[in-house]
């Protein structure tokens, strides 16, 4: 179970059929490496765990969404770039 409710999370929605899904990983795993340790990053197939997707309220794919303290700090729709996803994080900082 993740924890949602502590410290920086990030969220990414996903599905095994979406070609934007696969880029978004590759940029995903890179923002992870530069933040080292500062936000805990989880992809989500909306497959597999549709409850969370709708919790979260996404109807498009890929969404990736910053969390503070369980609460939503930032959230972007489609494919992001990396610089994008780590000034949200530090921005949560």
């Amino acid at each position: 179970m993740i924890d949602f409710t502590s410290g920086i999370v990030v969220l990414t929605f996903t599905s095994d059929g979406c070609v934007p899904c696969r880029l978004q990983k590759p940029i995903l795993a890179q923002a992870e490496a530069e933040l080292n340790g500062f936000a805990a990053f989880h992809l989500i197939n909306i497959a597999e765990q549709p409850e969370l997707a709708v919790r979260y309220g996404v109807m498009n794919i890929p969404a990736t969404v910053v969390l503070k303290d369980g609460k939503e700090h930032w959230r972007s729709i489609g494919l992001t770039e990396k610089d994008e996803i780590v000034g949200a994080v530090r921005g949560a900082l």
